[in-house]
């Protein structure tokens, strides 16, 4: 996971990857760029000290996949904020205020981790719809996240219920879920505790932190890469092979 593309607003788009090709990165398509003023923000420049900081602007613009056989169009929409700056300019201070944007909304959303194709396919489209949702509802966001970990769990034919003591069916919740996954497949259960809690938190109401969201997405790739991709035991595996040889190899 490339952490660093992923703010809370831009002065510049980075170079996302493509959502559709993923050989592709995306550039801003300069012209399709498009700022625009509210009649409200634009009657208070009349105001006594009126600063450009106060300025509400939407905008609009195109991000394209420069692979050659793709050419993908993303689109993004939000708001503009401008930052306000000093710096010296030889004897004079020059004030600077930079447009900075905020996005609402990608679509279709650019991939914040890399998904298997060893991923099954709901569980795919679940984290696709999470990556669209980050920008706009912090909470639908940590839903997502959650049913993806629900959607992983079945693919493991992991039990949704069982009997209790008196032999009543009964609905397991996510934590009986994933304490089952543990005992099928050890070593991962602090993780998916952790996007279990995550999920919860944001399902009642709790106001999700932008660098929650990506230290979410950050355990998903390690879930992905552990369970699916089995990266840890191919090292290990590597490891186990040259001690076995002793460097012999």
């Amino acid at each position: 996971m490339e952490r660093n593309l992923w703010r809370v607003s831009y002065s510049s788009f980075p170079k996302f990857k493509c959502p559709r090709c993923r050989n592709g990165t995306l550039s801003t398509v300069k012209e399709s760029i498009q700022r625009r003023e509210t009649k409200y923000s634009k009657l208070e420049h009349n105001q006594e000290g009126w600063e450009p900081d106060w300025i509400t602007e939407s905008f609009i613009c195109l991000l394209e996949c420069g692979y050659a056989f793709c050419g993908e169009v993303v689109t993004v929409g939000g708001s503009v904020y401008y930052q306000y700056g000093e710096y010296p300019d030889g004897e004079d201070i020059v004030r600077d205020f930079s447009p900075t944007f905020l996005p609402h909304s990608m679509r279709p959303a650019p991939p914040v981790i890399s998904l298997s194709a060893k991923l099954p396919k709901e569980c795919g489209e679940h984290l696709k719809k999470a990556f669209e949702l980050m920008w706009f509802d912090a909470s639908a966001c940590t839903n997502r996240i959650r049913t993806f970990v629900e959607a992983l769990l079945d693919h493991f034919e992991i039990d949704k219920e069982g009997q209790n003591k008196k032999g009543e069916l009964y609905r397991y919740n996510l934590d009986k879920r994933i304490q089952l996954f543990e005992e099928k497949m050890p070593g991962h259960k602090v993780v998916f505790d952790a996007l279990r809690w995550f999920g919860n938190f944001g399902s009642h109401g709790g106001a999700t932190k932008w660098e929650a969201i990506l230290d979410a997405f950050q355990l998903v790739e390690y879930i992905i890469d552990e369970v699916i991709d089995h990266k840890g035991a191919k090292i290990k595996a590597i490891a186990q092979n040259i001690v076995d040889k002793k460097g012999d190899v």
